[in-house]
């Protein structure tokens, strides 16, 4: 019977890339929400003015312009992807 967890006695291994060069936030000028704590602090006050944050309201393009939808679907399509083959693994 299958219990939920991976198979331990699998041989493979995973083959993880270098994870890509930090970024540079003078390169990314219109960006509000650099660090998690620009986010919250946003939240805070948008929430205290009765107001809903959009849920992913940190994610935007390098203008600083909301990802469109399709590419939060986009992205959560990817990482249930990614966690699926993990879980192969």
């Amino acid at each position: 019977m299958h219990d939920g967890a991976p198979d331990q006695d699998k041989s493979e291994s995973l083959d993880t890339p270098n994870p890509p060069e930090q970024l540079d936030r003078k390169d990314y000028l219109y960006v509000r929400f650099w660090h998690d704590e620009d986010w919250v602090k946003y939240t805070e006050r948008q929430r205290n003015r009765g107001q809903i944050p959009p849920r992913l309201g940190f994610l935007t393009d390098k203008e600083g312009n909301p990802v469109p939808e399709s590419w939060i679907k986009m992205f959560m399509s990817t990482a249930k992807q990614a966690w699926s083959e993990l879980y192969r693994l």
